[in-house]
């Protein structure tokens, strides 16, 4: 594909090295401006292209005249943390073209949609990174569930990451294993972003959430740096066991499955799934077994969860690792009986196998108390009325 010129002066188009590699479609890029990049580009003719396949930063540089040496001096400059050779196909790039000397004398190469790299040339090298400001939007729905929370939020248009906020939020109150129809979500949540394009959504400031007649809340609180969730109590969303093992990324989850006799939880999912931590803890024992892999976490001198079928670790994983709730173990493996792909669980109370631990039974990791904080009571109370006016949508 042609590269995006912007300017209007004719200048020499690039080596065919570059204009023939194959290329993954450019992003909708606008005209920069200094205030982007903190660059004065009136004397500049602009370039602006995405990363070719198969092809180094060195290919790209060499195709509008830059040296060899200036290039290596470019690779040697390993205090930037940028390493050169792992810059991505598809990422847009941006060259600055000096007017007068035909020379490059910046290049920007986009990592994300929020943050860049700038390789200045002009004297020297000098390699930094920037970000680019991001704006909110808040924006409010009202999901109502016909098969899945997955379907119901695309069904709505948003982004399909706001699935994973809200079980996130909701582990340890919601079953979503067990949605039906009728049951539904409220939700005010942020959406950023950057030169006027949507790049993702936020934090969720509020939800609530309908199941089988019962009402839960979550209301965000920020301390240090650190988001927690409370409900409309002011306490702490989280549990100290999540409900289920499975990462549930996918809406591709059917119903549990108990053996009674082995006091196991099975969760039948599609391949592919990563299992999880339902708590903070020691790994404490990892095995091959004949059905698979399986791991031990203590929790406390109380709880321990074993996790068993599974197909793989996850990198890095072993005995003494410290997990945290949620962190991913591996991925679901076969489940005896022909079931299907799954994984199972078995939870461990004092050294015996036991049923999931009731909430009573164990203490909740929440942070800071806001039971006696007005201010943040005031919050909820004006929250709360937001949500109920979110007007019903059809699904």
């Amino acid at each position: 594909m042609a590269l995006i010129i912007l300017s209007a002066c004719s200048q020499p188009q690039p080596d065919n090295r570059l204009v023939q590699q194959p290329r993954l479609p450019v992003p909708q890029l606008k005209r920069i401006s200094q205030e982007q990049y903190g660059i004065q580009i009136d004397a500049h003719r602009i370039i602006q292209d995405s990363f070719p396949q198969d092809m180094l930063l060195t290919d790209v540089l060499e195709a509008y005249g830059v040296t060899r040496s200036t290039i290596d001096s470019i690779d040697n400059q390993s205090e930037s943390g940028f390493n050169v050779r792992k810059m991505q196909a598809g990422k847009p790039f941006t060259i600055l073209q000096n007017s007068e000397s035909k020379g490059v004398d910046f290049f920007i190469y986009e990592e994300t949609d929020e943050s860049y790299v700038v390789i200045d040339l002009r004297k020297g090298i000098e390699i930094s990174r920037g970000t680019k400001p991001v704006e909110t939007e808040l924006r409010s729905l009202h999901l109502p569930i016909s098969t899945s929370l997955y379907e119901a939020v695309k069904i709505h248009g948003a982004d399909v990451a706001l699935v994973k906020s809200l079980e996130k939020i909701f582990a340890w109150q919601v079953d979503f294993f067990e949605l039906d129809p009728g049951d539904y979500c409220k939700v005010l949540f942020e959406e950023r972003y950057v030169d006027g394009s949507f790049v993702g959504i936020g934090r969720v400031l509020a939800a609530q959430f309908r199941q089988d007649g019962n009402d839960y809340y979550a209301f965000l609180h920020e301390s240090d740096g650190v988001e927690h969730y409370y409900d409309q109590q002011s306490r702490h969303v989280r549990r100290a066991f999540l409900r289920s093992p499975v990462a549930m990324d996918t809406n591709a989850i059917s119903s549990v499955l108990v053996d009674r006799n082995a006091k196991e939880y099975m969760y039948p999912t599609d391949p592919g799934v990563s299992v999880v931590a339902v708590a903070s803890g020691k790994v404490v024992a990892v095995k091959q077994r004949r059905d698979g892999l399986s791991i031990l976490i203590k929790h406390s001198s109380v709880f321990s969860s074993q996790y068993l079928h599974l197909s793989e670790l996850a990198p890095g994983l072993g005995n003494e690792v410290e997990v945290a709730q949620g962190d991913t173990l591996g991925m679901v493996g076969q489940l005896p009986k022909t079931v299907g792909s799954g994984v199972g669980i078995r939870y461990w109370k004092q050294g015996k196998v036991s049923a999931p631990p009731r909430l009573e039974e164990v203490e909740s990791s929440a942070s800071p108390d806001l039971s006696d904080d007005p201010d943040f009571k005031r919050q909820i109370k004006a929250w709360k009325k937001q949500l109920a006016a979110i007007p019903e949508s059809l699904s």
